[in-house]
């Protein structure tokens, strides 16, 4: 048994100081991915996200010649220097692709620190060479170390000491060389020294997720979207309507989960209203709709008027306010889903365009429905979706 263990020690070390190599700067995980993909001349996916369900294939590898979870191994903040690991990944693809000529049509990342990388250390040629093909991205940030991000003087790329970039500027470059993208998935994880239940000192909009999306407002335009996912981000009704507007004429399914609206002006009480009069008028073919766990600036949305329980006794005033917690987060009171996920009318058969055209109905009616159909309370939600409807695989489509 020593020597068992003496042998998982040595496999454990040798490990950690892989990692610690592979991950020292970019140029190991460069030359590994260079020579990889050019074995792959019909690469069209690329995905680096990690995943307890269905094992990867290193992870797989690890366990078995350590005997143990990978994550076990111990602290591997330890092993990596100034960016983190999976920010690291995401900087040696966006160069492997460059020089590749692979020409990908998806991109999944794990949580980068999007914003934690320069100008200089990612160029947006660079970018755009890696990125114009994509037709799906489906990307989850984290707030890095910048706040906001400073660069250091640089006479080769034009960037000054004094220059300050506002969050969210990496992913406005990225989604700037992506033209032709047709689905975006975009998760804004909070500041790891925020809470998305909880506002910031200030309010909302001192939050690092209002200010990712107030840039990408302010400087892309998505217009050839055709199926969007956005979660966990708080904004206003105009700006969620203004980032939504350019692919509003095609698009045909949204997914929302986890968005909090706050109020445009103070007389503001229904920010919802427009989000949903929008999806009502300038989304003719949308086909699909989900909605789940929305929230304003003090609690949650609910889509059923009455539920089977009395206010608390704090908001007896308030008969939006209902105490059974259970009652509120049943899913039919939080959630929306209707119509047929996935669908475009112009690449399927007779039979399959007529039930995309009655799921446009559908989903036209639910909406309007909703202008109004919708009440406000106190309450924040704590059931759990089936991830399936979240995360529905569409890479077996032809685009």
């Amino acid at each position: 048994m020593g020597e068992r263990i003496r042998g998982l020690s040595m496999m454990e070390n040798r490990a950690l100081l892989s990692t610690k190599a592979l991950f020292s700067d970019d140029r190991p995980l460069f030359d590994i991915l260079k020579s990889t993909f050019a074995t792959l001349p019909n690469l069209k996916t690329v995905g680096m996200r990690r995943s307890e369900q269905h094992s990867p294939w290193g992870w797989s590898r690890l366990n078995d010649a350590v005997g143990k979870d990978p994550r076990e191994l111990g602290n591997l903040s330890n092993v990596s220097t100034v960016i983190p690991g999976p920010t690291m990944l995401y900087m040696a693809l966006m160069h492997t692709l460059n020089t590749s000529g692979s020409r990908i049509q998806r991109l999944y990342t794990d949580a980068i620190q999007i914003d934690d990388i320069s100008p200089r250390q990612l160029t947006p040629v660079v970018i755009t060479e890696a990125c114009s093909s994509l037709l799906y991205l489906e990307i989850n940030l984290t707030r890095g170390n910048s706040s906001p991000h400073a660069f250091l003087e640089d006479q080769d790329h034009g960037t000054d000491a004094n220059q300050i970039e506002p969050h969210g500027t990496g992913l406005v470059r990225l989604l700037s060389a992506c033209p032709n993208l047709r689905e975006l998935g975009l998760m804004i994880f909070p500041d790891r020294h925020e809470s998305h239940f909880v506002a910031p000192e200030g309010g909302w909009q001192k939050s690092y997720t209002f200010s990712v999306l107030k840039n990408l407002t302010d400087n892309v335009q998505l217009s050839n979207l055709r199926r969007i996912k956005l979660e966990e981000f708080t904004t206003l009704p105009s700006a969620l309507i203004s980032f939504l507007q350019p692919s509003a004429p095609h698009l045909t399914s949204i997914k929302l989960r986890d968005i909090r609206l706050i109020k445009d002006r103070d007389d503001d009480d229904r920010p919802w209203q427009s989000v949903f009069t929008f999806l009502a008028t300038s989304c003719p073919k949308l086909s699909y709709l989900l909605l789940y766990h929305l929230y304003h600036a003090r609690g949650g949305i609910r889509f059923v008027q009455n539920l089977p329980s009395h206010p608390s006794p704090q908001f007896e005033d308030d008969q939006n306010v209902v105490s059974s917690t259970d009652n509120f987060t049943d899913y039919e009171n939080i959630a929306v889903e209707v119509g047929t996920p996935h669908s475009d009318p112009d690449t399927e058969g007779s039979e399959r365009r007529a039930a995309i055209f009655r799921a446009r109905e559908t989903v036209g009616d639910r909406v309007r429905a909703l202008v109004n159909g919708h009440w406000y309370g106190q309450n924040l939600f704590s059931y759990e979706m089936d991830e399936t409807l979240w995360h529905t695989d569409t890479s077996d489509e032809e685009w």
